[in-house]
């Protein structure tokens, strides 16, 4: 919790149920097997998070895109498989209700902005069942993060990790959360939400000979942005509605404010009152 009482990441661990238990266990070897079979470019192993093997599955937008859309690429037949199969699925949606629970502002937020996304763009079916997020990624080779943050998500919420593989968690894969000074350990089938473009983050090396793989959803926050501009760029937003364009511009330096009144103190998440 943060000095004002809000509940600002969750370490939520995972159900008391076997076979819970063991479905994120054939989830990880899914990404394990995806990791070692898999002819994987050296873009896809070394990037600013890391060198492991990643594949992100859903719906993103930037990069000059005129409206949302799902990703493209040679991996996405891979991650269909692998985001249809029951197991992701079941973890996913834990995931997802553990974030309706902790974060119940956001989660709304989130619902609200899939409906309005679905509107404008009809071919939008969510990601994967039974879940609130738009976008997933699976690290499939033996993953641990270098500091960063990741700045494209959406702020005021809480993305979903799933740590899996084998790997001994108090000796390596722990999760740092480098501006609150914290060091979590992340046993392997655990969940954390964490607000991930806000803290920067990284993750401990496994030891020698230990395998730990990830999985994370979250939702872009360009794909937000996207809506509250009207469905529109912000070139479009600027032209069409030159005073609109210019009020939000006007409350921009402000949005650090509204990002942190979507989380909830204590209080409000045990009464059940949540405004």
């Amino acid at each position: 919790v943060d000095q004002q009482g809000r509940v600002m990441l969750v370490a939520i661990g995972r159900p008391d149920d076997p076979s819970y238990v063991a479905d994120a266990e054939r989830m990880a070897e899914l990404m394990t097997e995806m990791g070692t079979k898999t002819d994987w470019d050296r873009e896809e192993k070394q990037h600013n998070r890391g060198h492991f093997a990643s594949a992100s599955y859903g719906w993103s937008y930037g990069k000059g895109q005129p409206r949302p859309k799902r990703l493209g690429g040679e991996r996405q037949e891979m991650m269909r498989e692998f985001v249809n199969e029951p197991c992701t699925q079941r973890v996913a949606a834990f995931q997802s209700a553990s974030f309706a629970l902790w974060f119940p502002k956001s989660y709304a937020e989130f619902r609200k902005r899939n409906s309005q996304l679905k509107e404008k763009e009809p071919t939008f079916d969510g990601n994967i069942k039974g879940s609130v997020y738009s976008c997933c990624t699976a690290n499939c080779t033996n993953t641990w993060t270098y500091i960063h943050r990741d700045g494209r998500n959406a702020a005021g919420a809480c993305c979903a990790i799933n740590a899996g593989g084998r790997f001994n968690p108090t000796k390596g894969g722990q999760l740092i959360i480098w501006d609150l000074k914290l060091v979590i350990d992340f046993p392997a089938g655990s969940t954390i939400l964490l607000p991930s473009a806000l803290f920067r983050h990284s993750n401990i090396p496994t030891q020698p000979g230990d395998k730990r793989v990830s999985f994370t959803q979250y939702t872009s926050g360009g794909i937000h942005r996207w809506l509250e501009y009207g469905g529109r760029t912000e070139e479009e937003f600027a032209l069409q509605d030159p005073e609109g364009f210019e009020q939000m511009m006007k409350e921009r330096p402000e949005r650090w404010r509204k990002a942190l009144q979507m989380f909830s103190t204590f209080e409000e998440l045990r009464s059940g009152v949540v405004e």
